[in-house]
């Protein structure tokens, strides 16, 4: 490759000091753009940062918690339903227990809200 790279320049008729210049210059121009990249300022080009932005970091967290909440509320009504169905003392005590971690959980996810409440259907 270098050999290469010596070849093209000495077709050029490139001293060695313009050879370093032209690396140099490639080099910053390089490091410089990728500077630019990183920086977002690219942005008119289409080029957009590589990182996310705070606010869809926040939309994203916001989706998290709704969509937990959904799924702890469903899992709360569907261990409400097998606890009002079943007859068994111990079975009811476990599922009883299961529902009371699930309140927890739903309270530490909703900022401590409670759940909705579940009855048993008449």
């Amino acid at each position: 490759m270098a050999e290469g790279f010596n070849l093209l320049s000495e077709g050029f008729g490139l001293t060695k000091e313009q050879r370093r210049l032209i690396i140099r210059v490639l080099w910053v121009a390089i490091v410089s753009t990728h500077i630019l990249w990183v920086c977002g300022l690219l942005g008119f080009l289409g080029l957009s940062p590589p990182f996310a932005w705070a606010a869809d970091v926040d939309s994203l967290r916001q989706a998290t918690l709704v969509s937990a909440r959904l799924n702890l509320v469903t899992e709360i009504r569907t261990q409400t339903r097998a606890w009002c169905s079943i007859t068994d003392p111990t079975t009811r005590e476990a599922i009883a227990t299961t529902i009371d971690k699930l309140r927890e959980e739903y309270r530490r996810v909703a900022g401590g809200a409670s759940p909705p409440e579940q009855r048993c259907p008449s």
